[in-house]
């Protein structure tokens, strides 16, 4: 089996992230077979969460899946450092995505709710060859509204690389991006975020959601109407 560089991946979203071992976040303690045991997990988990605190919501572009799972048919070789130092270890890259086939720039789209508002979801993970675990490797829970075609307001949790490969190979730290951050109505600056598990974090963004809506529509008033046929 020919294991590649992680650089090859076209799993990391923005090619100059630097990616390294002390990153990665264990979904769970328990081993997975394969990505699709823990996207099951994962689906299930958040529909939970959603009929828990009452927020009705469907899919956009509504004729697909409401996640789309996919990876890479080859791994990858991770460093232990962002400098490429230390041992490296072999992983599958692969994501779980409630916006296919529409990219992430392109809104709205992913869960939309009543007041059509939306909760755009995107993680990327990696599924460990030696202990058959998967780790959170990125995150994004975006929140957003849209009036007049333009996004007047969201929120954003983030979890990223906190170093950058520049375009001559070298590896610098970025001192103003934490891993785990967070947007408020601007891509900048980005707030430090504490690292909790991916269970409390989505809990915590829904929670908020639940919360905030009739504030936020009192505010921003009705978004864009969305038809439910892409």
């Amino acid at each position: 089996m020919i294991i590649k560089n992680y650089k090859e991946s076209k799993f990391l979203k923005y090619d100059y992230q630097a990616i390294y071992q002390n990153m990665l976040q264990p979904v769970s303690p328990k081993e997975y077979s394969c990505f699709d045991e823990f996207s099951s997990d994962f689906e299930l988990y958040i529909d939970m969460i959603m009929r828990e605190v009452g927020l009705d919501y469907f899919p956009h572009p509504e004729k697909y899946p409401y996640f789309q799972l996919e990876y890479e048919n080859f791994p990858v070789f991770i460093p232990e450092n962002a400098d490429e130092s230390g041992k490296e270890i072999p992983f599958i890259l692969g994501s779980i995505s409630n916006m296919y086939p529409i990219k992430h720039n392109i809104k709205p789209s992913g869960f939309i709710f009543d007041d059509f508002s939306y909760l755009q979801i995107d993680i990327t993970l990696a599924h460990s060859l030696n202990d058959r675990k998967i780790y959170l490797l990125f995150h994004s829970f975006h929140y957003g509204r849209m009036r007049n075609s333009k996004e007047v307001y969201f929120f954003r949790y983030d979890k990223e690389s906190d170093h950058e490969i520049k375009s001559d190979g070298e590896i610098i730290s970025l001192d103003y991006k934490p891993i785990h951050h967070f947007h408020g109505n601007s891509d900048d600056p980005h707030f430090e975020d504490r690292e909790i598990s991916w269970e409390e974090k989505i809990t915590k963004v829904i929670n908020i959601i639940r919360i905030n809506l009739p504030r936020l529509l009192d505010k921003y008033k009705e978004c864009d109407d969305i038809q439910k046929v892409f």
